[in-house]
């Protein structure tokens, strides 16, 4: 046969393609993880917000250190008050003192409350990562738990987690604004006072 016969024969084949390197046997890639991928992504993110309500602790430990030493401040200076001239500035000083001492209290009630454990598994049903469920069951019957069930018991897990890491960092929130509102007005009190010693000396 020609050459020039046997070069058009082989531009008119179709090209045979290689099966995927990740695919040894000519099989379409799936898009959809496996059971085992799938509770390892479970595990990676109960694992982030797990993080998150260590920072959540953290911070909540740093603000109530906070509020200890601004209670300490004010029990000191409360000990000592200057002379007040007339019922009108003792009414003011009287307000901002309960108005700090009011949102103090409420920071200091946020705080035990985030920090509070949370030991109560929320599906009412043992996990195998929920640390309660060890107390009150025996590790052989959890070791007989197949794939599909780790993997729904570890994105309840990250669900009670996050919920957890939610309701804390709300929480911490709010006992921020409570203690800024006792920061102001235990300032402004302070300011009061420092004012009307000034104008008697």
């Amino acid at each position: 046969m020609p050459r020039e016969q046997l070069a058009t024969i082989d531009r008119a084949a179709p090209a045979r393609t290689a099966p995927p390197q990740d695919q040894p046997d000519g099989r379409e890639p799936s898009d959809h993880l496996t059971a085992e991928q799938e509770l390892e992504v479970a595990l990676r993110t109960a694992g982030d917000f797990r993080g998150s309500i260590s920072g959540a602790d953290t911070k909540a430990g740093l603000l109530i250190s906070a509020l200890g030493i601004c209670i300490g401040g004010a029990s000191k200076a409360i000990s000592t008050p200057p002379a007040l001239p007339d019922a009108a500035s003792k009414f003011t000083s009287l307000a901002l003192l309960a108005l700090s001492l009011c949102a103090a209290l409420g920071a200091l009630l946020y705080l035990t409350s985030a920090l509070t454990p949370r030991t109560r598994v929320p599906s009412g049903r043992p996990n195998l990562f929920a640390f309660p469920t060890f107390q009150q069951h025996r590790a052989a019957q959890l070791h007989t738990a197949t794939t599909a069930e780790l993997c729904a018991q570890a994105w309840q897990q990250a669900e009670a987690l996050a919920h957890i890491a939610g309701t804390k960092y709300r929480r911490l929130r709010n006992a921020l604004r409570c203690f800024c509102v006792a920061l102001l007005a235990f300032l402004l009190w302070t300011g009061l006072l420092v004012l009307f010693a000034g104008a008697g000396s």
